[in-house]
């Protein structure tokens, strides 16, 4: 009873030390096992960005920007590397171009006429085994910089101070290439799996030549459509909020639901854009509450098809 015949006729030794071996064995392969692990890591973390050689890679980055925009793009630094996952680190860089010079490079006609930006840093976490399967994951995207300007055929914009978050973002690489084209309304461009979440901040903004204050946003872009969740901005010492549904599923021109409100606005701070000579005679906080649509293909849709109802309200105060 004190030894086991084994199937090749070797015989075994007594239980007791038969489990004590056997633990360290199972013991040693887990150290093993570990230690490999642990060199992979090494490996990965510290010579891997090593034999990626970032020289002369922020020139070849903001080439392929510039061929792929028609802009004038520069880019200080460019860099590779691990910090709690591979990210892709982009530095002191800007952007300028127009819109003529845009819709050259892509195919696709748009209603800029020009756009400049700067940006400190630019910061994207890829998930690199979904490249593979050509799906494109990436993790996370930060934008953060001093400066950024739309001007576009019927108004203008320019953030200051801005920062854009944008989190898993998925799009099929394979559906992509076939479909759609460059042409025809931006539904037919607009990849139908295309998916990720967005916020925006920017401590000043000026909208057609307003300026707004504590500016930040969220939504999310899915089904080809891109909704704002919320939205909020300081007008003077009063507070703006709202939220929109811009939908390219159901109109491939594109179609606009939107929702605004207004608190405690001073009366010369909201109606001066509008009806200066009122804003100025009218002493008083005024709140709106309002609600309007209209379709995107085009300014003369926006015209024809804009429908807005809603109400402004007054405090006490004085018309001078």
């Amino acid at each position: 009873g004190d030894y086991l015949q084994l199937g090749r006729g070797f015989p075994a030794r007594n239980d007791s030390h038969t489990d004590e071996d056997g633990m360290k064995k199972i013991l040693r392969r887990l150290v093993f096992a570990a230690g490999g692990v642990l060199l992979v890591l090494v490996i990965l973390v510290l010579v891997v960005p090593l034999l990626v050689s970032t020289e002369g890679v922020a020139d070849r980055i903001a080439g392929e920007m510039a061929r792929a925009t028609g802009a004038e793009v520069t880019l200080a630094e460019a860099e590779f590397g691990w910090r709690g996952n591979w990210r892709l680190i982009l530095r002191e860089g800007s952007i300028a171009g127009t819109g003529r010079n845009l819709a050259a490079a892509t195919g696709a006609s748009n209603e800029l006429e020009s756009y400049a930006a700067h940006f400190g840093e630019l910061v994207v976490v890829p998930a690199l085994g979904p490249l593979l399967r050509k799906q494109l994951v990436v993790n996370e995207v930060t934008l953060t910089g001093d400066r950024l300007a739309v001007v576009w055929q019927d108004g203008a914009a320019e953030l200051g101070a801005y920062r854009l978050d944008l989190k898993d973002l998925n799009l099929d690489l394979d559906r992509t290439a076939g479909s759609g084209g460059s042409g025809g309304p931006p539904g037919a461009r607009f990849p139908a799996d295309l998916a990720f979440g967005f916020a925006a901040a920017s401590d000043t903004v000026l909208l057609q030549g307003v300026p707004f204050t504590d500016f930040q946003l969220e939504g999310l872009c899915r089904d080809q459509t891109v909704e704002v969740i919320s939205w909020e901005a300081r007008r003077s010492t009063g507070r703006l909020t709202g939220r929109l549904l811009a939908d390219y599923r159901q109109d491939p021109g594109g179609h606009l639901d939107f929702e605004v409100e207004g608190k405690e606005i001073p009366a010369e701070a909201l109606l001066e854009p509008w009806v200066p000579d009122l804003g100025r005679r009218l002493e008083c906080a005024l709140g709106l509450d309002l609600a309007g649509r209209c379709g995107l293909r085009d300014k003369a849709t926006r015209l024809r098809t804009l429908d807005v109802a809603g109400q402004v309200t007054g405090s006490e105060g004085v018309l001078h």
